[in-house]
């Protein structure tokens, strides 16, 4: 498993996760992430991929997904998953 964490800048950071099957020569885990973050918002775009194996078949899947917050005072958030 190979993992990468990069901040591009203070606020701007990119990660990655990435696994690979050397018996099937093949990558069957995968996770990207994007990120903004300060002091009020957090934003990320994210990306996972699966490849497994059942039964003798490969079976995948692949999505996005996204999540961001805001800071409103020191008592109060506001999510959305």
């Amino acid at each position: 498993m190979n993992e990468l964490e990069w901040e591009i800048t203070q606020a701007v950071s990119y990660y990655n996760v990435t696994a690979l099957n050397h018996d099937r020569s093949r990558i069957t885990k995968e996770l990207n992430t994007v990120r903004y973050n300060d002091d009020r918002m957090s934003v990320a775009i994210n990306h996972n991929y699966t490849d497994e194996l059942r039964n003798g078949a490969s079976v995948y899947s692949s999505y996005w997904s996204a999540d961001a917050s805001y800071q409103y005072n020191r008592h109060y958030r506001f999510s959305v998953l």
